[in-house]
């Protein structure tokens, strides 16, 4: 038998995030916030998903293709 916890780790493997759109942006451009911690992008470069359009700062960037493999805003749009 399979717990649920397996199952669904090794169903959320078979779809791979893609990798997020870099986009440079000005160094006094501090309108965007990172929808994924909800705070100011303060680097010189946000991360877009090709899907959803939501930018993220380089660390959600990070957590979300090393750990969670699901874009928050994808998600967010499909529940909607």
């Amino acid at each position: 038998l399979v717990n649920d916890d397996h199952l669904s780790r090794s169903f959320s493997s078979l779809f791979v995030v893609s990798e997020f759109i870099p986009i440079e942006q000005i160094a006094t451009d501090t309108s965007c916030l990172c929808f994924g911690c909800n705070e100011q992008i303060t680097e010189l470069a946000r991360y877009q998903c090709g899907k959803c359009m939501n930018s993220y700062c380089s660390e959600c960037d990070s957590l979300i293709h090393n750990s969670l493999q699901v874009c928050p805003g994808c998600s967010v749009s499909l529940g909607s």
